[in-house]
């Protein structure tokens, strides 16, 4: 098993794991704020980026968590910070339900479904986009590549062209997409009672893709911190980067000054 990643800054160790068909890169406009103060990993999940993919056709965020800690003993790196957005944020409270975290924070998690299954328009959507996307993929790629790299081009403040193609690749492409989502979509965070360490929750109050009926809090300890931020969609670290720096420095407790 392969775990790509990249990693840059120092100070305490920080994880940056991405949500559903996306790459470690996802996070390129928080690094910047993170690097002076953070010795921050940020991975390709297994079955996308540069990973290698786990085996089966439902593959449950508690194998990818496995496959991270792997990645950490591999590391030395015992209990980091840990930061998920969408399916990364289930994959770090799977993490954290492990012992390896020293504090969690979830940007607008997957897992927290009231049921036993997540929203049926989220699966329908999730699932209609990812198929569009891959069937038109020969097609659309080409002007993807164009749009991403004119003069004029609207990415969200920080993102390259690069990172925006490799974004698009992965979620058209990723062998792991169709079995993450089939381990996800029906199988909520059980382990909220095991997370004993500092818990942030976020999500933003125009989420569209995943919906209110899906943040649960029963779901997650008594103790955890949740914020919903007024005018922001699922792609929260994009939308207030600063904001998030903040929770993720007051979630460790100023441990780094």
């Amino acid at each position: 098993m392969t775990v790509a990643y990249t990693r840059s800054g120092s100070g305490e160790p920080l994880l940056l794991i991405h949500g559903l068909g996306g790459v470690g890169a996802y996070w390129q406009p928080l690094l910047p704020l993170l690097t002076d103060r953070y010795d921050v990993l940020a991975v390709d999940l297994p079955g996308f980026g540069g990973s290698t993919q786990l085996p089966g056709s439902a593959v449950h965020p508690a194998a990818l968590a496995g496959a991270l800690a792997t990645l950490l003993d591999d590391l030395d790196w015992k209990q980091p910070t840990v930061v998920g957005h969408s399916l990364g944020g289930y994959v770090g409270f799977e993490l954290a339900a492990l012992g390896r975290a020293r504090a969690v924070v979830g940007l607008a998690p997957a897992g927290l479904w009231a049921g036993q299954r997540q929203a049926g328009f989220s699966r329908v959507r999730l699932r209609a986009t990812h198929l569009a996307a891959s069937a038109s993929r020969r097609v659309v790629r080409p002007f993807v590549q164009l749009a991403c790299r004119a003069p004029f081009a609207r990415l969200p403040k920080g993102i390259s062209a690069d990172t925006a193609v490799a974004l698009y690749d992965s979620y058209s492409s990723s062998p792991g997409f169709i079995p993450v989502l089939n381990g996800v979509e029906g199988s909520p965070f059980t382990k909220g009672a095991q997370l004993t360490m500092p818990v942030t929750v976020v999500f933003g109050l125009r989420d569209t893709v995943i919906l209110h009926r899906d943040h649960s809090r029963g779901r997650m300890p008594p103790h955890t911190r949740w914020e919903e931020l007024a005018g922001v969609g699922h792609n929260v670290p994009w939308d207030r980067p600063r904001e998030i720096i903040r929770l993720i420095d007051e979630t460790t407790g100023g441990l780094n000054g």
